[in-house]
């Protein structure tokens, strides 16, 4: 999801206008609105110190509005959460141990079967049917050797 649709989701959430926004943001009232749907539809990208006023104004981290790197514990987890609004995506406690559950009125068919897949392909290496590289390369191809298509990984014998 971009900048611009994250802020739109989040400044309606609130309950503000792109207005009142803008002007909180110190950008003068006959062109706070303009500002904020340039923002918005990503025709324009704010510096650094204007997603911090953002974030303050609209009372988020800073993590919600931008694009987090997933490299880090809350880029990721702010990742999973843009998840949790476009798939349902959310996680599911059982016997100690969290899981990730897709809704399915949320979701479309092919992620369905897109995460099937995966799992098959995750099980399939940990029963040592297909090596490390195999998985690997099954993720860095896919949709290649999915199940849907024609070309499945040969397994070992």
């Amino acid at each position: 999801m971009s900048f611009g649709q994250r802020l739109k989701r989040i400044r309606n959430h609130r309950k503000m206008t792109m207005k009142e926004v803008g002007i909180k943001l110190h950008i003068p009232e006959r062109q706070a609105d303009i500002r904020m749907s340039q923002y918005e539809s990503d025709t324009k990208k704010p510096r650094k110190d204007i997603v911090e006023g953002l974030s303050n104004i609209l009372n988020v981290n800073e993590y919600a509005l931008d694009n987090p790197d997933i490299s880090t514990n809350y880029g990721a987890i702010f990742n999973l959460f843009e998840y949790y609004f476009t798939y349902g995506l959310h996680p599911v406690k059982i016997e100690d141990k969290v899981y990730l559950e897709v809704d399915k009125n949320l979701s479309t068919d092919s992620l369905t079967k897109s995460l099937s897949d995966w799992c098959d392909e995750y099980e399939a290496f940990q029963k040592g049917d297909i090596t490390k590289e195999q998985f690997i390369d099954w993720m860095l191809k896919y949709p290649e050797y999915s199940k849907h298509f024609a070309n499945p990984l040969p397994r070992k014998e």
